[in-house]
């Protein structure tokens, strides 16, 4: 459940995209259909099933990675081991995350080709419509990781610019708090100041 839950939150942004992608394209061809015949309802499906096969590809390539990842994880346990120990551990477990990563190559491929032929030999779909969102998948992955990093950087930024000030903020009140404390030590219980300080000061 963990990896699925994950998998989800990394397709979020691919769908965004493809739903921008597939929106544009609608827009696109409702401008040409007022120029030419072009069937709007292909054009619909076309779109909506280029960005479908798009988000389940990647979904399930993550989803596969996150449960190899988890497997490795789970087999490595938190015990300490030599260098030698992990490079040998890493060396036979890791090829679970290769085949995942393999096998999700292979049905992305298998998947866009037989989207295609299916657009192409059907009156259903609009192969350039399909076609769109099949090929924006991996503009629209760049940038969102771009967004992500640009984000993260300025998050990061703004909790250092907030530890700094706290820190000044700290510096600039030890001052007051010790002359405060000083000013206390000179007062009695009853908040006075005793008789001796007063005749010292005259």
């Amino acid at each position: 459940m963990k990896s699925i839950n994950k998998s989800i939150k990394e397709s979020a942004p691919l769908l965004f995209g493809e739903a921008v992608a597939v929106a544009l394209v609608v827009v696109g061809y409702a401008v040409a259909s007022a120029f030419t015949e072009i069937s709007m309802t292909g054009a619909v499906l076309g779109a909506l099933l280029g960005a479908l096969v798009s988000v389940l590809n990647y979904f399930f390539l993550s989803l596969a990675v996150n449960r190899a990842v988890d497997g490795y994880l789970e087999l490595r346990g938190t015990h300490e081991m030599t260098d030698e120990q992990a490079e040998k551990f890493t060396a036979e477990h890791s090829m679970r995350i290769q085949n995942a990563l393999r096998t999700s190559f292979l049905a992305r491929t298998v998947s866009i080709v037989a989207v295609l032929v299916l657009a192409f030999i059907t009156e259903w779909f609009s192969p350039l419509a399909t076609a769109i969102p099949l090929l924006l998948y991996r503009p629209i992955l760049t940038v969102s990781e771009i967004i992500r990093e640009k984000l993260q950087r300025a998050k990061s930024t703004k909790s250092a610019e907030k530890f700094s000030c706290g820190q000044d903020a700290g510096r600039c009140d030890a001052p007051k708090e010790a002359a405060g404390a000083s000013l206390s030590d000179t007062e009695n219980d009853n908040g006075c100041i005793p008789a001796q300080t007063k005749e010292g000061d005259e």
